[in-house]
């Protein structure tokens, strides 16, 4: 036989659940079986991660820096570690995260869950361009969001901004003064 146990909805990674301890009594002759304790169920953690746009240049600064504010935030049950991502950019673009007014040296930041009120944080994408880039060109920017396990929504973890490339002058003065 097997036994089905269900979590409530706001169970949190890592909960233990009760001791359950099964007692079988025969429908024919009333025996009783009284079995083994099992004490180690856990609550799996639920990954779930969530990116919002908060703000986004609509003109993309070759040779300079293009700043995308994101919210991102974790549904899942339990603290996570996710991943921000720029999703299918030319391999000539580099980014990076900025959270508080620092630069992280990975695109990686931590979340709690709700109950500890540090479930949404709120960075700046910084996006590199290249002086290269031809002006006018329309870019849509894909970027993602992924948690450390495998994520169990799907449909909140891209967003994509729609912009151009602007352009670059280099005003000279032929003449004199």
């Amino acid at each position: 036989f097997f036994i089905a146990v269900t979590a409530p909805t706001n169970a949190q990674a890592n909960d233990v659940a009760p001791t359950i301890k099964p007692i079988l009594t025969s429908t024919r002759s009333g025996t009783q079986y009284d079995g083994p304790e099992y004490s180690n169920v856990v609550i799996e953690t639920m990954y779930d991660v969530g990116l919002t746009v908060l703000s986004a240049e609509s003109v993309l600064k070759p040779g300079g820096t293009t700043v995308i504010g994101l919210e991102v935030s974790n549904h899942g049950n339990g603290p996570t570690s996710a991943t921000i991502q720029l999703m299918e950019a030319p391999t000539s673009w580099t980014y990076s995260v900025r959270l508080d007014g620092v630069i992280l040296e990975t695109t990686d930041i931590n979340l709690g869950v709700t109950y500890t009120g540090d479930s949404i944080v709120q960075v700046e994408l910084l996006l590199y361009v290249p002086m290269t880039e031809a002006a006018g060109e329309f870019h849509s920017v894909t970027i993602g969001v992924q948690p450390e396990g495998e994520d169990i929504n799907l449909n909140d973890n891209e967003a994509t901004i729609d912009m151009i490339t602007g352009s670059v002058k280099f005003p000279e003065f032929n003449g004199s003064i």
